[in-house]
């Protein structure tokens, strides 16, 4: 089980640094936004901060909704063509809890690196 948990966190780690060497502009709001998410989620919850994210409607949050959809693609949570925010509001709560902690576990490692690299 170990093996399994340490391999997660690898993969999850080496998307994060993926979705960081992405930003080719917008570097400082990239890092704010990569810190503000998790705080987010955990104060208004996963669909609500995603919506807001939406509603943005910034270069930095934008990238950062389509890295989330790549990651739920990848771990075979979503296809391609689903819209992340209706897929919120059509998921059961296990399966939106599972999310949650996936995006900010995620999320841990993306403020890592965006303070590193960006």
């Amino acid at each position: 089980m170990a093996v399994n948990i340490q391999t997660l966190e690898n993969n999850r780690a080496k998307f994060a640094f993926e979705m960081v060497q992405a930003v080719s502009d917008k570097k400082d709001e990239y890092k704010s936004w990569s810190k503000k998410i998790p705080v987010l989620i955990k104060t208004n919850g996963l669909g609500q901060t995603l919506a807001f994210m939406k509603s943005r409607d910034k270069q930095e949050t934008n990238l950062m909704l389509e890295q989330i959809q790549r990651w739920l693609v990848r771990k075979n949570e979503l296809t391609e063509q689903d819209d992340l925010i209706k897929k919120i509001t059509e998921i059961d709560s296990s399966i939106y809890r599972r999310w949650t902690r996936e995006i900010i576990a995620l999320f841990n490692w993306v403020r890592r690196f965006a303070e590193g690299y960006l």
